[in-house]
């Protein structure tokens, strides 16, 4: 082990006016003004031979890593399997990046306007990632790591199912979005500060399985449009950098494919009548910015509870990182979201492939995940790796090979069994029964290796 050094910075990449028009988002929301700045943040950690840089940025997935991971490797002499490079997965800020699994989100669906407004602001993300990188690189000083785990209760199972009625009092059950209290749901919450020689807050990082989406489809921008905002994580992260000025906090997403934030702009609930899936936006401009604020505040106390107990820590580390592709049997799917579907089976089949990325930073590992990795998952990955501070970190790289949701086999087989299914069941190249295996002997494998 050598002694820890570290540095961080972050820069603004929130669109100015002329380009926020053109972008759009997720589900294809157009923006009409910003309710919060969004931001890329970076630190960069050393262990007196290794560098490592963690970045994250304010959108749901982090941008154009097929092409910008190798240039920060090359430019900055870091090894790409040292970089986390991750998305926080709000869903009020504009798609980024090459999306062809995805034909709806790809820019180049798009009209040529657009096009042009995406690679505009795309060039000026990568432009202020430079900055922000280079700057936590030259102000890398002696550190100390400190971490705590706890838990925060503002999330969710969000696999419910509805029992739909019908005549003779018989009924048939629905698997869809919602909100299911009674299910298994990881509240875990980890808390990392780093302190320079003096105490100083330095960095943080933080971690819960949690989708970042109190604002979905907030009416809060002109003309009704989307109000653009690092949602719940990125103000959390804002909180923290206001509490210890000069410090960067990253925020990230756990193991959360099938965990949404517990409140949110989009409502699903039963029909009373007949028992379907409702679904909700709220639509005035007052309620997601309440939404937002109670959320946050909800979880950022959380987070200074964990921070309150931190353990003693250590100023040495040493820096491994290592990648690895899970690939197992799938099947090809044809149409996209919402369907006709039609599927393809056999061994011409290319495999389903999940991207997994190791960085060990000492007694503290981080696990990268390519895609929406469902909370069991993350649990078998916990169990299965060495390290007891094992961290999941979904949208890790994502859109190198995206994933997409990374289900378990009772979510799959459930969905076979009823009447529709969770997010993604029916889109997903998966397979039931590999996966899992598959995981476990690749997480067991890499830190071995490393």
């Amino acid at each position: 082990m050598g002694k820890m050094m570290c540095g961080a910075a972050k820069r603004c990449i929130t669109p100015d006016g002329s380009l926020l028009p053109k972008l759009y988002g997720l589900m294809w929301f157009t923006f009409g003004g910003v309710m919060d700045d969004i931001y890329t943040r970076v630190i960069a950690l050393g262990d007196g031979t290794e560098k490592s840089l963690l970045i994250s940025f304010d959108l749901d997935k982090a941008p154009m890593p097929e092409l910008w991971i190798p240039d920060l490797s090359e430019t900055y002499n870091i090894p790409e399997e040292n970089i986390l490079y991750i998305g926080i997965h709000t869903h009020s800020a504009p798609v980024v990046g090459n999306r062809p699994l995805n034909p709806k989100e790809d820019k180049s669906t798009k009209s040529v306007e657009v096009q042009n407004a995406c690679l505009a602001y795309e060039s000026f993300i990568y432009t202020q990632l430079k900055e922000a990188v280079k700057e936590a690189l030259n102000s890398m000083r002696p550190a100390k790591m400190r971490w705590a785990f706890d838990e925060s209760y503002v999330n969710t199972n969000r696999n419910q199912d509805y029992y739909l009625k019908h005549k003779l009092n018989n009924s048939s059950i629905r698997n869809a979005l919602g909100t299911s209290p009674a299910s298994p749901c990881d509240h875990t919450l980890f808390a990392m500060q780093i302190d320079d020689e003096k105490g100083v807050p330095v960095a943080f990082f933080i971690n819960h399985p949690t989708h970042n989406i109190v604002t979905i489809g907030n009416r809060c921008g002109k003309d009704s449009k989307v109000a653009i905002t690092g949602d719940m994580g990125g103000r959390c992260s804002g909180y923290l950098e206001k509490e210890f000025d000069g410090a960067v906090a990253i925020w990230s997403s756990g193991a959360a494919g099938d965990l949404n934030a517990a409140m949110s702009v989009q409502i699903y609930y039963p029909d009373p009548e007949t028992g379907d899936v409702s679904e909700v936006y709220l639509t005035d401009p007052e309620s997601p910015r309440v939404l937002l604020d109670m959320m946050s505040g909800r979880h950022f106390e959380d987070i200074r509870r964990a921070l309150r107990n931190l353990n003693e820590g250590t100023d040495t580390i040493t820096i491994h990182g290592k990648i690895a592709w899970s690939e197992t049997p799938a099947r090809n799917v044809f149409g996209h979201m919402p369907g006709p579907f039609q599927y393809e089976y056999g061994d011409n089949i290319p495999p389903y492939r999940i991207r997994l990325h190791l960085i060990s930073l000492g007694d503290v590992s981080l696990f990268g995940i390519g895609g929406e990795l469902y909370q069991s998952l993350g649990k078998a990955i916990k169990e299965a790796s060495p390290c007891k501070n094992t961290i999941v970190i979904n949208h890790d790289a994502s859109l190198i090979d995206d994933a997409g949701y990374i289900h378990d086999d009772a979510t799959l087989k459930h969905a076979a069994e009823v009447n529709g299914g969770a997010l993604g069941t029916a889109q997903t190249r998966s397979l039931p029964g590999y996966v899992k295996d598959s995981l476990i002997m690749h997480v067991r494998k890499m830190f071995a290796e490393a």
